[in-house]
């Protein structure tokens, strides 16, 4: 099988050669990566402003990885960030700042754009234009070439937020009193958000929908360490309606362009009692499985949701990619697999972008973990 037959494989529950691998890289991790391996590259010089990069095709083979992430442009009348700048507008208003602690480099948001706003103001904001050409500039010609020169699953990640977005904008505290006690306002935003997110998800699958095996719906974080942020009753009478119409309608644009074309969510920390909301919702895939969290660990999620939803990612990288030694990356790899998998229903990798305080040999040895106990028939 070659990358993007094992992928495909994998979502639909099939019979697998191997485990699929996936991870996506900070440009720091990357470069370190392409430094320990003497990879015969130029090194990243851009990312976006989440600091992940977006590597060639000999990049990701050379590490082991099964799938390409194809990301949108910034609106024509949006400056694109530029890696290491110390502060940047993004097209909804929002000033990001570097923050720098060792070798970890991000940028964070600082202000929140509406954080005065009143139901009434909502029609002043200067809202970005999801039919900006600008925004898809290049993605079916990217998506085209990757489809047709390499043997990588495409990845479709377009950005895309309904809840979390939101809570930037308002500021946290602010956002959370809304879902309290002005739900009328917290509706009215998500809906805003939602109806933008749409017709570029919608666009963009016009672009190169059919090149893609899966897509990353959205980066709303519901959960926190120990619990969810807000309460499955709160998610089901808010933010449930506006989400809900945003997958049905994506979805079903999705599997007009590739009738195999598969669904990812993404929420980080204890979101356990969300995931029948995911699968009833039309969710395939949920990312990334944050196993250090509560109830989110291996055993947990396979007795309660294996065989319904496929999982994606599961390697923590808190503790074991970072601090652990090539042998806990090693046990936690053979046991994702051996609890998530059936053999297919399971991508594996590391929780969230590979941060640069991972030493390279704990992720090549997590990749050749893959190939160790994730193997099951090479004649596939």
């Amino acid at each position: 099988m070659n990358s993007r037959e094992r992928v495909q494989a994998a979502l639909n529950y099939e019979k697998i050669d191997r485990i699929p691998f996936d991870a996506t890289l900070s440009i720091g991790a990357c470069n370190k990566l392409i430094d320990y391996l003497h990879l015969p590259v130029k090194k990243m010089d851009s990312c976006n402003i989440f600091q992940l990069c977006f590597p060639e095709p000999e990049v990701l083979k050379a590490l082991g990885i099964d799938c390409a992430y194809l990301p949108v442009h910034v609106p024509s009348n949006v400056k694109p960030y530029t890696y290491g700048e110390e502060e940047h507008v993004t097209e909804f208003g929002l000033l990001y700042k570097k923050a720098v602690s060792g070798e970890y480099e991000d940028m964070q948001v600082v202000n929140a754009p509406l954080a005065d706003y009143e139901l009434e103001d909502l029609d002043r904001f200067p809202w970005p234009d999801p039919n900006d050409d600008a925004i898809y500039a290049g993605l079916r010609e990217r998506a085209k070439y990757l489809y047709e020169n390499t043997d990588l699953a495409l990845v479709g990640y377009f950005g895309g937020s309904m809840f979390t977005l939101a809570s930037q904008m308002r500021g946290m505290e602010q956002w959370l009193y809304d879902l309290a006690g002005d739900p009328e306002f917290a509706v009215a935003l998500m809906t805003r958000l939602k109806e933008y997110f749409i017709t570029l998800y919608c666009r963009c699958l016009d672009e190169c929908g059919e090149y893609l095996s899966f897509i990353r719906t959205d980066y709303d974080d519901y959960g926190a360490q120990n619990a969810g942020l807000i309460s499955l009753k709160m998610y089901r009478e808010l933010i449930r309606p506006v989400t809900d119409e945003f997958y049905d309608v994506v979805k079903k644009k999705f599997l007009s362009k590739n009738p195999n074309g598969k669904m990812m969510k993404h929420s980080c920390g204890d979101v356990f009692s969300f995931v029948n909301d995911f699968i009833d919702m039309g969710i395939d895939m949920l990312d990334p499985v944050q196993t250090n969290a509560k109830d989110m660990d291996f055993d947990t999620l396979a007795k309660a949701y294996k065989g319904k939803i496929a999982f994606h990612a599961g390697i923590d990288t808190q503790k074991i990619l970072p601090h652990g030694t090539k042998e806990d990356v090693e046990r936690e790899a053979k046991e994702a697999i051996e609890k998530l998998a059936m053999p297919g229903g399971y991508v594996i990798g590391p929780v969230h972008h590979l941060q640069p305080d991972v030493p390279p040999e704990n992720f090549i040895a997590l990749r050749d973990a893959v190939i160790k106990y994730g193997t099951f028939d090479k004649t596939l």
